[in-house]
Formats: C-alpha cells, structure tokens, sequence
C-alpha cells in the first residue's frame, strides 16, 4: 500500500493524530524544514470513549502540555528530524483520562510538505488524508495483543474471559533487541519503568478450557447442521411430498413434454434421481468407521477427545497444573481451524519447538497509582514490523530509498539517534 493511503486510514481510524489542519492552508507554505514546537490539543472534551473518561484538569493540561514540550526537545537533537531531507517533520500531542490512566500520546510525523500547513505561531500540523510517515509513543496504555502476535503464529492467540474482562493470549514474539531500557519487537516497544518484560506466560489450563468449549460447541453445531438436513430429506421424500413435487415437475415440463407417455418416463427418471441424491446425503451424514482427522464428522471429536485428555492429564497434578505456563503447537493431520494445540511446558506431551503462550502483565498499570505518574511508554508501527529491521542497516530516507521501506526508512534513525535518557527524564523516569 502507499504511503499516501496507508496514512489517510491511519488518520482516519485513530481519530488520535491531534490537531490536523484541513484546507485552506493557515498561513505560507511549507517546505523541507522542521516544526519549531510541538502542537498540543486536549481531546478529554469531545472523545470521550467510555462512561469512566473524565475531562483534563487545568494542572493536568498543564502537565501535559508541559511534557509535550520536553519531548519535542529531545527530538530537536535527533538529526533525522531535526535536519530532514524530503519530508517535513513535526510532533502532536494530546492526551485524556481513560479507565482512571492519565494517558498521553506523542506522534512523530514525516510529512510530504504540501500536506502540511503552517499555524499562526509557527507550528507545523499535518493535514488530514495526506501522506505522513508516523511513529507512535504512548503513555500508560498497554499494548494491543492483537497486534503483538506475529504473522506466522497469529492463528495461536486466544482472547479469553477472566475476572469479568478479556484477557489476550498469544505466542510469544520475537524479541528483536533492547533500547532505552526497553524491548523492541516488530511492531511495538515497550519500556516499563521496572525494566521487566512487559509480558507473563499464560497458563494452560484457562486456554485448554477454552479450547474444549469452542470445540464442544463445534461438535454440537455439526450435530444440529446434520440432524436438520437429515430430517428435511426424509421429509422430501414421503409420499405426499414426492405426489407434490412430481404434479410441480409435470406442470413446469408439459409444454416442452407434450407426449403422456414421454412425460411419465421423463417425471419417473426425475424421482430416481431424487431418491439417489437423497440416498448420497445420507451416506454422507455417516461417518466413515475408521477415524479420520480430515473428515469434517471425526476432525472436531478427535480434537475434542485430544483436548479433554490433555485437561485431565493437567488436572491429575492439581491446581499446579492448570496454571503451569503453556506452549503451543500445530497438529499435523487436521484442518487449518482444529490444527493449534495446548499443553504445559515440560509436560512431556509437546513436540519440539513448541512455543511459548504469553499475556500481557496485568500490573504494567495501577489505576490506584496518581495519575500524573507515567507507569509505561509504548512505542508502535501500524502493521510495518519496522522493529523486525532494528539490527540490520539503517535505512536512508530520501528520494532514493526503496519504495518498500515505507515509514521504517524515518522512524529507524530517529530511534537509534535519540537520547533515551533525555526521554525518560522527560516522563519523569530515572535515565
């Protein structure tokens, strides 16, 4: 995808870029050039997303507000944004009240200059639906779960309902370096202020419940799906039913099928073939008697059977069991949908190269914790796994680079040239 179209999702979607400048431009034009300050907006009043967001208070405003400048200058020292080559660079800013988390976003854009309009003060804001490069930084707010399983292990996540909300679960990813007292991988950067993982291995026994319940639920379906078709055939076929839709055949046909005789030959050949089409289905219906994983009867109740044996062979250790960290794993033999398994590491039971089950740590934010304090520091790519690059070659941005390198080509040097302990004290973390 373009750059150009890739960024008007972006802005779109989010809803989050801060402020964005519409047609006409605000002042004279811009050029290949540097934004002097920050833009800030307070986006507590008009997007608020569920009933427990409250508006910014004026020392939190200032607070942020106050950040939000610091940030910006720790990026006047960054020469790939201080000093940019084909692109205008600029940082918005905004924050709000979410789930009792002051939360902030910082937006670093690359800006094509003529979607970029200038403010009355000298400011740069981006224009709406134009082509940005962006990377994002964000306080407070863990990281999506649905965009930390990577592509080749994306069918291993799991959401699951714990204590009255959602927990994700899913293979752990690569680990592609460290920065800033942080982890890197392919679409994200954490730093948490305890210099910890951001992440906790999933328990086995919570993903097998869940496994069974979907299977069960499966097996259920197929069993409802094949009663009712068997059942609508043998109504197709009893006597009134085959009277009704012979005299509909013959009403259909006695234009075509002027003969009497012809025309019964003609209604008596469609009724065969009626009764061996309903004879096919159920055959069909009855499963072959030797199981078969692929068969669309045994797949779902061979992997429930395998799913209950594994649960019971946890459940026979105890409590130590169902919460030992998991791995997992696809079952050759089944279908795509049946093929991911389950199972505590260790347990004897997996194969080799069983991966790891994590979640996200559910103490990376205390909402009891005063809400000016920065507990986290999320840096993410939409779906550009720029992080998958952090230790191959630097990039170039410019009018030479690959058409392919995308925001990675801005994003990268920033990163590696940036002063991360000048941006932990600027949260008001130690260096």
């Amino acid at each position: 995808m373009k750059a150009r179209n890739r960024c008007c999702v972006l802005l779109v979607v989010l809803g989050l870029s801060g402020p964005v400048a519409t047609r006409p431009a605000l002042a004279q034009a811009v050029g290949v050039e540097s934004s002097p300050r920050a833009t800030f907006q307070d986006n507590s009043r008009s997007d608020r997303i569920s009933a427990s967001d409250r508006e910014l208070t004026a020392a939190e405003l200032a607070a942020l507000r106050r950040r939000a400048d610091d940030f910006f200058e720790g990026l006047r020292n960054v020469p790939s944004f201080a000093r940019p080559i084909d692109r205008a660079t600029l940082l918005s800013s905004y924050g709000r009240v979410q789930e009792g988390l002051l939360r902030q976003a910082f937006i670093v854009y690359w800006s094509r200059p003529s979607d970029v309009r200038r403010r009355a003060d000298g400011a740069l804001l981006p224009m709406l639906g134009g082509a940005h490069d962006l990377v994002y930084f964000e306080t407070n707010t863990p990281p999506s779960t649905d965009t930390l399983a990577e592509a080749d292990t994306r069918d291993f996540a799991r959401s699951l309902v714990n204590g009255g909300g959602t927990v994700g679960q899913f293979a752990a990813p690569v680990l592609q370096g460290k920065v800033g007292g942080g982890h890197v991988y392919a679409n994200w950067i954490v730093l948490t202020r305890d210099g910890r993982t951001p992440f906790q291995p999933a328990a086995v026994g919570p993903l097998l419940d869940g496994e069974i319940a979907q299977a069960r639920k499966r097996v259920e379906q197929q069993e409802q799906i094949v009663a009712a078709r068997l059942k609508e055939l043998d109504a197709s076929m009893q006597p009134q039913a085959v009277v009704e839709r012979r005299e509909k055949r013959r009403r259909a046909w006695e234009r075509e099928t002027r003969d009497p005789g012809a025309m019964e030959v003609r209604l008596d050949a469609a009724h065969r073939t009626d009764q061996w089409d309903a004879e096919r289905q159920r055959a069909e219906a009855v499963p072959p008697p030797v199981p078969a994983p692929q068969h669309p009867h045994w797949g779902p109740r061979l992997a429930l059977q395998d799913l209950q044996t594994r649960l019971a062979a946890l459940e026979a250790s105890g409590p130590a069991g169902r919460n030992a960290p998991a791995c997992a794993w696809r079952e050759p033999g089944f279908g795509s949908h049946l093929a991911v398994r389950f199972d505590a590491i260790g347990s004897g039971r997996t194969p080799p190269g069983c991966i790891a089950m994590q979640e996200v740590r559910r103490d990376l934010v205390d909402p009891t914790r005063p809400t000016s304090e920065v507990q986290l520091l999320t840096l993410w790519w939409r779906g550009d796994g720029c992080g998958s690059r952090w230790e191959q070659a630097t990039p170039e941005p410019g009018p030479h680079r690959s058409v392919n390198s995308g925001r990675c080509a801005y994003s990268l040097p920033l990163l590696k040239q940036l002063d991360w302990a000048q941006l932990r004290r600027s949260i008001g973390w130690p260096p």
